[in-house]
């Protein structure tokens, strides 16, 4: 059976500001049960604390448990956090929603013309394209292949429809 962490402080370090905001970060974990503070580097870690952060420090070595709040976690050492027994998570299917979406968008964009439409007015010109190019993308299919998951769940129905 796996060991149970008895965390008493949650730290989220300022590297978080890379991509959130930090003090709205820290204020959607208001609801748990322990402590939350916003530390930088001069922060010191030990038994009972957790890390929420964007980056890797060494210091981090030292805590209880260590999260990624990215889906990558290339530039942790993932070795040295297995040889001190820190657990390390990472928020795994974060961009999961914002990859379907751009998927969709573009194929939107590029069926209809709008990147053509675009660079048209930019030079102040109207632009009209044979009557067959742009088309709709009703009961088209995409797939989107590339490394770790891109939707929370396997798709139940892989035919985009446009209805409208």
């Amino acid at each position: 059976m796996t060991e149970r962490l008895e965390l008493k402080q949650l730290y989220v370090h300022t590297s978080i500001g890379n991509v959130i905001p930090e003090e709205a970060f820290v204020e959607t974990l208001d609801d748990i049960p322990i402590p939350t503070a916003l530390v930088g580097d001069s922060k010191t870690y030990g038994e009972g604390d957790a890390v929420i952060t964007y980056t890797s420090r060494p210091e981090f070595l030292d805590a209880a448990w260590v999260h990624c709040a990215r889906a990558g976690y290339d530039e942790f050492d993932t070795s040295a956090y297995e040889k001190r027994g820190v657990p390390l998570t990472n928020s795994t299917g974060i961009h999961g929603a914002t990859v379907g979406e751009m998927v969709v968008g573009f194929m939107l964009s590029f069926a209809r013309l709008l990147h053509v439409y675009r660079d048209h007015q930019n030079d102040c010109e109207w632009h009209t394209p044979d009557y067959e190019r742009p088309f709709t993308i009703e009961e088209e299919r995409v797939c989107v292949v590339g490394p770790g998951p891109s939707a929370p769940g396997p798709p139940s129905e892989p035919t985009l429809s446009a209805r409208t």
